[in-house]
């Protein structure tokens, strides 16, 4: 081989070199981008798969005898469908049998709004919303159940039911004595004490009733 032919393969193979090792640095640089990206997508897997666990272990956390919120939180079964919200998202209160949280359950098993208790209206068609309430300062309170207005107290009618707003007065007693005058002590007794009973009826009484008839000479 001549000097020339040599010289030529020299530069031959220096020329075709480089171009070699710059395709296989190419190479090497692609598989490492790959191997990131799927670094990447393996850690991206990962922080899925912690944020799965995360949220299962949100309702996991509950003991037996507990209700999980949905919301990661707990509360107890005794307090589950007892018409006060423990849940923040009132899930404890949801698909409840019976009247809302917000409702109240009349005796016959009707809800009528909580806002309804003892306004004076009755609202249950049994009338439970309005018993037991009491009577307003200004009503007297009837012996049977009910108010009246504390006005209308031995006015001369009877508003109650009962009459037990109606007492019998100084009024009927004179009429009383006026009507059984010039009878002897004991029925005159007996009479005024019938008048009395008559008009209490089967009212209980609230005190003894003492009668002390006197004759005065003329």
């Amino acid at each position: 081989m001549t000097c020339r032919r040599l010289l030529l393969v020299l530069l031959g193979v220096l020329a075709v070199a480089p171009g070699c090792a710059s395709g296989d640095d190419d190479d090497h640089g692609g598989d490492g981008d790959a191997d990131s990206d799927a670094d990447a997508d393996s850690d991206s897997d990962s922080d899925a798969d912690t944020d799965a666990d995360a949220d299962a272990d949100g309702d996991a956390d509950c003991n037996p005898g507990q209700l999980a919120c949905g919301d990661g939180t707990c509360v107890p079964q005794n307090r589950v469908c007892d018409k006060i919200p423990d849940c923040a998202n009132g899930a404890d209160e949801t698909d409840c049998p019976g009247c809302a949280a917000d409702e109240y359950e009349c005796a016959n098993g009707d809800c009528a709004g909580r806002g309804a208790l003892c306004d004076g209206v009755s609202d249950c068609a049994d009338g439970s919303d309005e018993a037991d309430c009491g009577c307003a300062p200004d009503e007297f309170a009837c012996a049977a159940g009910g108010c009246v207005d504390a006005a209308w107290r031995c006015d001369g009618e009877a508003d109650c039911a009962d009459g037990s707003d109606e007492q019998f007065g100084f009024d009927r007693l004179e009429q009383s004595l006026s009507r059984h005058a010039g009878m002897s002590p004991g029925i005159f007794r007996d009479a005024v004490l019938m008048d009395v009973e008559a008009f209490t009826g089967p009212r209980p009484r609230e005190d003894d009733i003492t009668v002390l008839v006197l004759r005065l000479p003329s």
